[in-house]
């Protein structure tokens, strides 16, 4: 049996960063930073030489892969932080649960231990 320990329980959920890894934010907002810059590269496009053309063609692939790239970064991120947003609420609603003692019910279901208890 796992004992927890006040000191143990973070007292707000993690906000992402703590690791070093950028958040959802973060990517996102680089994402849209280049999704900026392809967007300029298309209008220049339209108004490029035929000589100038490969050159932009080539950036114009290389953004939209970054693109595709950050998204799926921005994607894990967030649905990480999302969990950990979530398993945080848990570990507090089973603390909840368990200040009000045997029998509380949680989510139609019935404790008829406490929550340290082990049933025999």
């Amino acid at each position: 049996m796992i004992t927890r320990h006040s000191h143990d329980r973070p007292e707000e959920p993690p906000r992402g960063n703590e690791g070093g890894e950028p958040t959802a934010a973060q990517w996102r907002e680089w994402r849209v930073t280049l999704q900026e810059r392809l967007e300029r590269y298309r209008k220049d496009r339209q108004e490029a030489t035929p000589d100038e053309l490969p050159e932009i063609d080539e950036r114009v692939a290389a953004l939209r892969e970054q693109v595709a790239a950050l998204r799926q970064e921005e994607w894990i991120a967030g649905f990480l932080e999302e969990a950990a947003r979530l398993l945080f609420s848990r570990y507090h609603l089973e603390e909840e649960d368990a200040d009000l003692g045997e029998g509380y019910r949680l989510d139609g279901f019935e404790r008829p231990f406490g929550f340290d208890e082990e049933p025999q």
